[in-house]
């Protein structure tokens, strides 16, 4: 949701052109965007009941705030003279790898009652994921237009969806390869192990020895790399949340474990069909 403007994969946006009757808020909790599609980046936002809003880094001018107030919360790309007077900035966002919520403005006011003269369209998000029957009570008898998504563009699109599973299907086979390289390689050493058995090392020796000269440059050149990714993702892929690096991580410690593994395991089978030592 963060990436996605704090829109979920089951918002519904829609368009009022004419109110025949007021929006009523009701008992059910919702986050409602109000927008004017020339200016998406200025939001009236509707609040009903305790939900979650994105991470706030606060203002220090500010030491407390109420819901009697009309408030603002700005991206950190948004110029602060942008906040009407009448709404008091309360803070930024602290989503450092949001690109649309470092560009947006959000205006909450402090009573609900909604004019088309700040926007015609509008998003309404759900903590329980029911935004059909929500919208259904806030609406009344107006009349709104569906807005399909996929006509203009969302991270939550069906062909992002079939992007990102792609991508996935395409690290299982990378990690297959790996897998499959790591073997190839760790078994060319076979004749290596038998000739250090013989000459009288342990298995253990032996397993430190090949950790040590063909498993340890692996793992040490791969947390550099990872840290190197870790220092510089703010500057080369601001657009992505720092989730990527926690996988690669978690796949990086998959592999090492399976290398180690199969490498004992190698050499458990390659002294089971050597001679006698020395």
């Amino acid at each position: 949701m963060i990436n996605n403007g704090f829109v979920n994969k089951n918002a519904i946006e829609f368009k009022i052109e004419k109110l025949e009757k007021p929006l009523t808020k009701g008992k059910d909790q919702f986050i409602l965007f109000q927008f004017d599609p020339n200016f998406p980046q200025v939001k009236y936002v509707w609040l009903n009941g305790e939900v979650k809003l994105p991470p706030i880094k606060m203002n220090s001018k500010v030491n407390n705030f109420n819901s009697k107030e009309n408030i603002a919360i700005i991206g950190t790309n948004v110029d602060v003279k942008s906040v009407p007077p009448e709404f008091k900035l309360i803070g930024y966002f602290n989503t450092p790898n949001s690109y649309k919520l470092n560009s947006e403005l959000w205006l909450i006011p402090s009573k609900f009652n909604i004019d088309l003269k700040s926007g015609t369209n509008f998003i309404i998000n759900t903590p329980n994921n029911k935004e059909s029957s929500v919208l259904e009570k806030i609406i009344e008898q107006n009349p709104i237009k569906n807005i399909d998504a996929e006509s203009y563009g969302s991270y939550a699109l069906n062909s992002n969806k079939l992007l990102n599973m792609g991508i996935k299907i395409s690290l299982i086979f990378v990690v297959i390869i790996f897998m499959i390289t790591g073997t190839v390689w760790i078994s060319k050493e076979k004749s290596l192990i038998r000739i250090l058995f013989l000459s009288g090392l342990s298995i253990y020796r032996i397993f430190i020895n090949i950790v040590r000269y063909k498993i340890l440059p692996y793992i040490l050149f791969s947390i550099l790399v990872i840290s190197i990714s870790i220092a510089i993702q703010d500057f080369t892929c601001s657009l992505w949340s720092n989730r990527w690096i926690l996988y690669s991580f978690y796949m990086y410690v998959v592999f090492c474990v399976y290398l180690l593994l199969f490498c004992y395991t190698v050499i458990l089978y390659t002294v089971g069909k050597g001679g006698k030592q020395f």
